[in-house]
């Protein structure tokens, strides 16, 4: 992982070995490498948690969380509705044993078997 961020040039090694490659970090990177984990746990994408840590700040930050709550609050509603259209796919097919239902938004066609 510190690989790939130094790669996105989230955190860098404070030293290379040259001969070896070996990347180095020091105690005070440690603060941002917390930042990173929590933003990347918290599903940030690359360039938001770069922007983040470039103007870290409370208020950003709190900005930030809230549009990701409402990112998420929609990825659940398709999710719930994912879920009753199956609920309805299973109801429709006990009902209905020789049939096909199929669909599509708010569309909802049959198929005779």
């Amino acid at each position: 992982m510190l690989r790939y961020y130094d790669s996105q040039g989230l955190l860098k090694p404070s030293v290379i070995d040259p001969v070896t490659g070996y990347r180095m970090y020091s105690a005070e990177q440690v603060p941002e490498l917390q930042k990173i984990i929590m933003l990347r746990d918290l599903n940030f994408g690359v360039a938001e948690a770069k922007d983040l840590l470039q103007n870290w700040n409370s208020g950003h930050l709190i900005q930030s969380l809230h549009y990701k709550i409402k990112d998420i609050e929609q990825l659940i509603r398709i999710e719930q509705n994912r879920i009753g259209q199956s609920r309805e796919h299973i109801e429709y097919d006990r009902s209905n044993q020789n049939n096909v239902a199929i669909y599509h938004d708010e569309e909802h066609l049959d198929f005779e078997l």
